[in-house]
This record gives structure tokens, C-alpha cells and sequence, in this order.
């Protein structure tokens, strides 16, 4: 079982765009990379244009690539291995990280890792609950290689940047449903309105996964690898002038869930599953 709870504020001078959608509909990250918009060395840059090793998906890349969780990443980052269970933890939300061979395994509270994960500016600094499910969000970078002078401690290895899609002047509804085998269910739910005639905005994140075990454990027959999470998300971004912008975020996980699956009878493999 997992509960975390994070309140973040920030005050900049100027809005930066974390990340820009490609040029042409459908185009792949090389095409696109002379528009994709990262902000790998704390400045706004096209990705083409920085010197660093970095990975970077936008929202429609995360969406076209089917990444659930931040552990799906290493499937399309290279020198990337994102775990979703540390060795011997028994939990399915603690991260082990490494890129380019060097990270952390220990899950352990008083292990720091190596590489850092930053959820909106924001450092999550232990591994247990690092697994984060990826909805609503703006955009995923990978930086490879150390990044102790940017961010810090704890990124010898690299870094992982999160964020998340931020409240806008419009308002807007976003409903989605997944169905498939092993009774799986998924909702998701973005809610995004306008405040003081444009001065502010909120927007409220609401997931809930659910899936049943596709792995049975030889020694008692139990499932292994489902799911059974829920997230919240509230934003409040309030811009007093068109050189400050405020933004106020805090988020609720819970996750419920058997062991992480491991060497066993797979009862089946999960099939691609209808969305409406």
C-alpha cells in the first residue's frame, strides 16, 4: 500500500513552455526534434539545440507509445532500465533507476538513489512510491549522465523530469475508459476552468486502474501484477500580470496491489485492450 502526498509552489518571473507539440501530425521524435521544447539545462531550449544526452517525450508521444507508468519509459529510452519493484521490496511502486549502468536497487528509506526524479520542479527522493502513473501529463525528459550541477545531489546517473499539463484560460472535459482481459478497468477524468475573468485557472486530475494478476505464484496460486491505484490531482495557477505566474499543485496516490510479478505460470498474456 502506498499513500504520498505533495504540496508544491513556485514563483517565476516568466511562464516557460515545458513542451511543444511536434510540427506535422504523426511525425516521430526525429522529425519532430527541431520543435520539441525541453528545458534539460533549467532554460528553454528546442532539443536539437542542447548539448545533453536526453530522451524527451510530449504529451501526444506518451499517448502514441501506450506508457502508463513511468517505469514503461525504458522501453523507448536507451540506456534506461526503469524497474517497478525493487528487488526484495515485495511492492510494485518502488523504482529502481539506472541509466547507463548506474543507479540504486535498494529500497531501503535511508538509500538515496542515483539517478533523480523531479515531479514539476519538485525531487522525489526515495524510490519507494517512484513509480508514477502517467496521466495528464505535459512531458517526460531523460537526461543520461551526471546532472549534479543543475539538480543537484542524487543524479550521478541521470535524471528523470516530470511535468504535468498546467491550467489554461479554457474550459474544457476530458473522459477516458479502458476495458480489457483480466477484468481490467481504467477511468480517467480531467476537469480544466477558467477563474477572474482569465487572472486564474484550476484544473482537478482524477485516475483510477484497475487490472487482476496475470502471473500465478507456485507456492500458493495467488495472482501476481495487478493493479489497483487511484490518483488526485488539484492545480490552481494565478497570473497577476503577464510577467508572474503562480502556481499552486497538490496530488493524492494510493495504491493497493498484490506482489510485483516474478518468475512463475503465466495464467495468460495480457491482450491489447478496446478504449472508448
Amino acid at each position: 500500500m502506498r499513500h504520498t502526498f505533495s504540496l508544491a509552489s513556485m514563483l517565476v518571473a516568466t511562464a516557460a513552455a515545458i513542451a511543444a507539440p511536434a510540427s506535422a501530425e504523426g511525425s516521430d521524435q526525429a522529425a519532430a526534434g527541431a520543435d520539441l521544447v525541453v528545458t534539460a539545462q533549467r532554460l528553454t531550449q528546442r532539443l536539437q539545440d542542447v548539448p545533453v544526452s536526453v530522451t524527451a517525450l510530449d504529451s501526444r508521444g506518451l499517448e502514441r507509445r501506450g506508457v502508463q507508468s513511468l517505469d514503461n519509459l525504458a522501453k523507448y529510452t536507451p540506456n534506461l532500465r526503469f524497474d517497478g519493484s525493487a528487488p526484495l521490496s515485495g511492492g510494485a511502486y518502488n523504482a529502481t533507476i539506472f541509466i547507463r549502468g548506474v543507479g540504486q536497487n535498494d529500497f531501503a528509506i535511508f538509500s538515496d538513489p542515483g539517478v533523480g526524479v523531479y515531479v514539476d520542479d519538485v525531487y522525489y527522493a526515495r524510490s519507494i512510491g517512484g513509480v508514477l502513473d502517467a496521466v495528464d501529463l505535459a512531458s517526460v525528459q531523460v537526461l543520461r549522465g551526471p546532472q549534479g550541477t543543475l539538480f543537484g545531489k542524487n543524479t550521478i546517473g541521470g535524471a528523470v523530469i516530470v511535468t504535468t499539463r498546467k491550467p489554461t484560460d479554457d474550459f474544457s472535459v476530458e473522459l477516458e475508459a479502458t476495458t480489457g482481459s483480466f477484468s481490467r478497468a481504467d477511468g480517467k477524468a480531467v476537469l480544466n476552468a477558467p477563474l477572474a475573468n482569465g487572472a486564474a485557472a484550476w484544473r482537478f486530475t482524477f485516475a483510477t486502474f484497475h487490472r487482476d494478476g496475470f502471473v500465478k505464484r507456485l507456492a500458493d496460486g495467488s495472482d501476481q501484477g495487478n493493479r489497483n491505484s487511484m490518483l488526485m490531482r488539484g492545480q490552481l495557477r494565478i497570473t497577476p500580470s503577464d510577467r508572474i505566474v503562480i502556481d499552486l499543485a497538490g496530488d493524492y496516490t494510493r495504491a493497493r496491489e498484490h506482489q510485483a510479478q516474478n518468475n512463475g505460470d503465466y495464467a495468460d498474456t495480457p491482450r491489447q485492450p478496446s478504449r472508448h
